[in-house]
């Protein structure tokens, strides 16, 4: 039962904050499958049930190779919402490779908005980033 789950896991974060969180940001700009459609940085919820996740996540997914076909990925996922991953004390944020270098110019040099919920990390008190030369390769900063 998914709601059940969402009500569990954000009792033992209530009971045992997360001090750090290892994070990476989808194609989509999503971070921990809170998609633009479903991310707000002001949810009270700690988890919560992303109910349709977005095509450009699902086929990711595929093409990260943790599923064979965009038909064997789950329409739905249970995740930690985004004022859950702000409140942490450190986010830890790793973004390799060129498929990545689009999302991360526009995390980083776009605004802060839902629209593209990774740059909720800009408002994160102890974010670090970590990107290659590939996933940085359209910065202008």
């Amino acid at each position: 039962d998914p709601e059940k789950e969402c009500l569990r896991y954000a009792e033992l974060l209530n009971l045992h904050p997360a001090d750090i969180v290892f994070l990476g940001i989808g194609e989509n700009g999503h971070i921990a499958f809170n998609d633009p459609h479903i991310a707000d940085f002001f949810d009270p919820e700690l988890v919560i049930i992303n109910e349709s996740l977005d095509e450009k996540c699902r086929q990711q997914q595929v093409a990260d190779g943790w599923f064979f076909d965009i038909h064997d990925v789950p329409n739905r996922a249970v995740t930690i919402s985004m004022y859950g991953l702000l409140r942490t004390s450190y986010a830890f944020v790793t973004v390799p490779g060129v498929r990545k270098a689009e999302i991360v110019k526009t995390c980083l040099e776009g605004p802060i908005c839902t629209e593209c919920p990774s740059t909720g990390i800009r408002i994160h008190q102890n974010a670090k980033l970590f990107i290659d030369a590939d996933s940085s390769g359209l910065l202008t900063l």
